[in-house]
């Protein structure tokens, strides 16, 4: 499996191509998961982690990791992200 890079513009075409999205549609996902970030709750490792999913009617739904203490039950971004999507209606 070939390590992508958000920063070469061919890579990024490959992948848009790949998955059937815009370059727009890659930027902003791009650029909502690393603002989703932010939101993340990690008290104990510190390691954020943001989500973003683009549903098929392009709508775009942020996901963050959330700890607790009794850790390692956390729930990942990419959880939040789907549990997000499918408790607004997506499939």
């Amino acid at each position: 499996m070939e390590l992508l890079s958000s920063s070469d513009p061919s890579q990024v075409s490959q992948a848009c191509a790949e998955h059937g999205i815009t370059s727009a549609q890659f930027d902003t996902l791009h650029s909502r998961c690393r603002a989703a970030k932010d939101r993340a709750y990690c008290p104990y490792p510190r390691f954020r982690v943001g989500c973003c999913i683009l549903t098929d009617n392009a709508q775009f739904i942020d996901g963050v990791n959330v700890e607790n203490a009794s850790y390692p039950v956390g729930t990942c971004a990419e959880r939040v992200a789907i549990g997000a999507a499918v408790s607004q209606g997506h499939k």
